[in-house]
């Protein structure tokens, strides 16, 4: 039996079988967000999670990853429009590093200095946050789209957007005997972030 880390209440997300418990160690597991918390607007969203330790027939998890569904994000593209896409190295206050994906869809086609100038947007908004936040608080922000609130409210004063999300995370290191300790939840505020720009074309 698999666990869920217990930021995320230690729920059972599944079962894998083995001969061999070592065999275990470093395995991931992916599940929909929705299998968490209930809520259908969660279903577009896949967890990743990686097993850390086995006692007896139970295994523990970390978080380990973050991912749109495929069908969900072709969803969103709309002909004439543009898709702007990034993807950034950030690291938690606590020391987790991250791979980040990002991707925002304008109402109408941009110019490439628009373009650049909302990619310099998202990658310093998400800087800010990940300087600040643990492990938790920053996967909570991802997962429950609290980051990309914050950065669509500042880009479309570049140009109007459709929509603005965190397409993918993969955790890339995580510090020895760090574990996810505080409950993940989607009603945690966030102080917004602000961004100073620039002249752009």
């Amino acid at each position: 039996e698999v666990y869920a880390p217990k930021a995320f209440k230690e729920q059972f997300i599944g079962e894998i079988p083995t001969s061999d418990e070592s065999s275990l160690i470093g395995r991931t597991m992916s599940i929909l967000l929705y299998d968490l918390t209930k809520n259908f607007q969660h279903t577009t969203t896949k967890l990743r999670f990686k097993i850390v330790e086995v006692r007896g027939n139970k295994a523990y998890t970390i978080f380990w990853g973050h991912e749109l569904t495929r069908d969900f994000i072709r969803s969103l593209i709309h002909r004439g429009s543009s898709r702007i896409d990034g993807i950034f190295n950030f690291t938690s206050a606590d020391g987790v590093v991250y791979r980040v994906s990002t991707f925002v869809v304008t109402l109408r086609r941009v110019k490439q200095s628009q373009m650049k100038t909302i990619r310099l947007i998202i990658h310093d908004v998400m800087q800010q946050f990940a300087d600040n936040l643990s492990h938790e608080k920053f996967i909570q922000g991802i997962i429950f789209e609290k980051f990309s609130e914050n950065i669509k409210k500042i880009a479309k004063t570049i140009y109007p957007l459709r929509e603005c999300k965190i397409r993918k995370v993969k955790v890339v290191k995580v510090p020895e005997g760090l574990t996810d300790k505080i409950e993940v939840s989607s009603d945690e505020d966030f102080e917004e972030m602000e961004v100073e720009l620039g002249e752009h074309g």
